[in-house]
């Protein structure tokens, strides 16, 4: 069937429609391709509509399984953070259309507001692991001492009951400092987006001095993202991030001849540790075992296939010349 630019038009409109006249909310999933931007932008500023990706058969499933009911059902409109008082504003934001400024010089806002939010999952730890909105804070008196700021949130129920809550929050001196796994990621994929983006459209541009300069400068500083990128991949033991940005950035390096070391190139013989230490050197009469000791539990993931087949000992043993899995014998 042959769509045309006029039937997506049509399509947006009938889900806008629905949701404001008929209170029927739909949530737009994109199988096997992202969603373009004008449906992203339009699907997230209609109230009690949601969008997302799934790219392989894995996260299908998942969605489906898991986090279907959480995709679909709308738990609070008319969002609204306010920062009080008259030093801190909010520049640029992260996560949704709603809250991202596409101009070069963003004028500080005071407040940010969402049509509508939705539930997230939660993993074993209690971490929402998606779906964060990322703000940058704005401090007009840098010059006086450092204080706490109140934010003011409010948002409609489903029964149209106003809600609000106000929270004094306190800027930390230690740089890189995370409440949660959640959060570190959603950094993580800011500074991915923002450096990515950056480097695509300065190499695609004009050959003048300064954008030669500027190409040069972010080829100089691509490796010491992907070592970045690694570190803080294995630290969250995300495999997601290996998948798709980790490889990006691989690809990108091996397309434009940037040099990076055999270590970064050759994601197959780093792995991902599980959190649970206390029982991944401990005999176990359940579950997988170490194919190696054949005593210890297996808990390290392999990047490259995603079998769980080792111990961290073995896999400490092997780490230099494990560059196929043992299990299965896949690269």
């Amino acid at each position: 069937m042959k769509v045309s630019h006029g039937d997506g038009q049509e399509f947006l409109k009938h889900i806008k429609d629905n949701a404001e006249k008929e209170r029927i909310w739909s949530t737009i999933v994109g199988v096997g391709l992202d969603l373009g931007a004008e449906v992203i932008q339009s699907v997230s500023k209609t109230i009690g509509c949601n969008y997302c990706n799934v790219r392989n058969a894995r996260t299908f499933d998942q969605l489906m399984n898991t986090q279907f009911h959480y995709t679909v059902t709308p738990v609070a409109f008319n969002i609204e953070f306010l920062v009080m008082g008259e030093r801190y504003r909010i520049g640029q934001g992260y996560g949704s259309p709603e809250v991202y400024k596409f101009e070069d010089q963003i004028t500080p806002r005071q407040s940010i507001k969402l049509v509508s939010e939705f539930a997230l999952p939660m993993n074993n730890q209690n971490e929402v692991r998606g779906g964060y909105l990322l703000f940058q804070i704005i401090d007009l008196k840098k010059d006086q001492n450092d204080q706490s700021f109140r934010i003011n949130t409010s948002w409609d129920t489903l029964e149209g009951i106003t809600q609000s809550n106000e929270q004094d929050l306190q800027f930390s001196k230690q740089i890189d400092l995370f409440t949660h796994s959640g959060i570190r990621k959603a950094i993580l994929l800011v500074r991915y987006t923002k450096f990515i983006k950056r480097y695509l459209k300065v190499r695609q541009a004009s050959a003048t001095p300064d954008i030669m300069d500027e190409y040069q400068t972010m080829r100089r500083q691509f490796p010491r993202l992907v070592e970045y990128f690694q570190q803080e991949m294995l630290v969250l033991n995300d495999q997601s991030l290996y998948e798709e940005e980790y490889r990006h950035l691989l690809d990108i390096a091996q397309r434009d001849d940037i040099p990076l070391n055999q270590y970064l190139r050759q994601p197959q013989t780093i792995t991902a540790r599980t959190t649970n230490t206390a029982t991944s050197t401990m005999a176990t009469t359940t579950g997988d075992r170490c194919c190696i000791c054949l005593t210890n539990k297996s808990s390290v993931i392999l990047f490259s296939c995603g079998h769980k087949c080792l111990c961290n000992d073995c896999a400490d043993q092997q780490q230099e010349q494990l560059t196929r899995c043992p299990l299965y014998d896949c690269s």
